[in-house]
């Protein structure tokens, strides 16, 4: 079992880094933003995905996030978290440029 984990580990950052290279030398922007609950508060640890990528991250205290070199293109953003709906967005990521959004 122990020779087991290190494996797993290795095969996991291989497979990142391969998505990793992929993407590079691809133009690239970002998307960053914000989620609010019912009471337009910010909503800390809501999940958001790329739909169709391995890019997953959860919001912070102020119920922001940021993904950082997104390759240009369309995406689904994929908003899920405990006790709110689960919200599909579509969002266009262009070189260079932040791609701002707000949730609620």
């Amino acid at each position: 079992m122990k020779k087991v984990i290190p494996i797993i580990t290795l095969l996991f950052w291989s497979f990142l880094t391969d998505v990793a290279w992929a993407d590079a030398g691809r133009p690239s922007g970002t998307l960053q933003g914000h989620v609010l609950d019912r009471d337009q508060q910010p909503a800390e640890g809501i999940t958001l995905t790329l739909q169709g990528t391995v890019r997953q991250l959860t919001t912070n205290q102020k119920g922001f996030f940021q993904f950082r070199n997104v390759p240009e293109g369309n995406y689904t953003l994929v908003v899920t978290g405990v006790g709110v709906q689960t919200l599909n967005r579509a969002v266009t990521i262009e070189k260079g440029k932040p791609t701002d959004v707000t949730l609620t």
